[in-house]
């Protein structure tokens, strides 16, 4: 969903943008239906790229289409393909794809229509696009016919997707150098991430506005607004804050998904007591992780954690 974002965030200079959207597949391809590419032109002419539909002679196909569109005026805005990965692409997966090529508009109204729906796809309400012959893409509340998918009679056609829900909470507390590699690994992996920390002017600059970013004075309060299915991740430089925030997570009446805190097995011993002193029962304590990433992966590079943590939520994604 790179691609949702990008499309949303479209400055006002931009100049064009074709939105390249996987809307059918038969057999063995590679990427599934609603898998989407992104392209735009900005004020210098240049061509920007977000996502993929699947790489290979496909895509690379489907990119000298796109950026056709972006240049060429007298293109259609929209056009719809039918590719024979293995007949017509040299391509081993088999299967047939129908790739919905479509300049959209980057008019004032069109980005205010994206983002009332980005606003309403955050919220976790739902967000359909529809796209007819003739007509752009609509972002709607609602589906009023029900289908998924493409529709074709004759020379028409009509394509109308769901997008998917926002990625698994993560409510990662700590902006230091692990947290940040942490956020940066997670970004493009549709997770829904909230960052928090207690220390003013932490969270860096090149990241505000794809995230939401909490300054606290108290950051254990904030789990009170956090979702039970939500994943908690605990990385802060102050290992009395950490105690504060595992014990609050762990103590919540309803248990969070997943409760990880940075460290070594003897942080966990100490923790594991202290918390027993207070109150935490063995059930609670059951759903502490510590240390997080995946076994096996000893290496303590802030991006070697940051690789073995986004590992150990993406198992958790694909079990939800």
């Amino acid at each position: 969903m790179q691609w949702w974002r990008e499309l949303v965030r479209l400055p006002e200079t931009a100049c064009g943008a074709v939105l390249v959207t996987v809307a059918r597949v038969e057999g063995s391809a590679p990427r599934e239906m609603g898998s989407s590419l992104l392209m735009w032109l900005d004020a210098q002419s240049n061509v920007h790229q977000v996502d993929t539909i699947g790489g290979g002679h496909l895509e690379w196909v489907a990119v000298a289409k796109a950026k056709q569109m972006l240049t060429d005026g007298h293109t259609s805005c929209q056009d719809l393909q039918r590719y024979s990965l293995a007949a017509s692409l040299g391509q081993c997966c088999g299967g047939v794809m129908w790739l919905l090529y479509e300049r959209l508009s980057v008019s004032a109204s069109a980005r205010t229509a994206r983002q009332i729906a980005w606003q309403r796809w955050q919220a976790d309400l739902p967000v359909w696009r529809v796209c007819q012959t003739g007509m752009s893409s609509r972002w709607l509340p609602e589906n009023d016919a029900n289908e998924v998918g493409l529709c074709q009679e004759n020379s028409q056609f009509a394509y109308r997707q769901r997008l998917p829900a926002p990625g698994l909470p993560v409510w990662l507390f700590g902006a230091g150098h692990v947290g940040e590699a942490l956020v940066r690994a997670l970004l493009p992996l549709d997770m829904s991430i909230t960052w928090l920390d207690n220390r003013e002017e932490v969270f860096p600059a090149d990241l505000m506005g794809q995230i939401r970013m909490v300054h606290c004075d108290v950051p254990e309060d904030e789990l009170c607004l956090a979702p039970h299915q939500a994943c908690i991740l605990v990385l802060t430089h102050d290992h009395q804050l950490d105690f504060r925030i595992v014990r609050t997570a762990l103590m919540r009446p309803r248990p969070f998904a997943f409760v990880g805190m940075i460290g070594s097995r003897t942080k966990r011993a100490s923790f594991v007591r202290r918390l027993q002193e207070r109150g935490v029962t063995a059930d609670e304590l059951a759903h502490l992780v510590c240390p997080i990433g995946l076994a096996g992966i000893r290496d303590k590079r802030p991006a070697a954690i940051a690789a073995a943590v986004a590992a150990q939520l993406l198992m958790k994604q694909a079990a939800r």
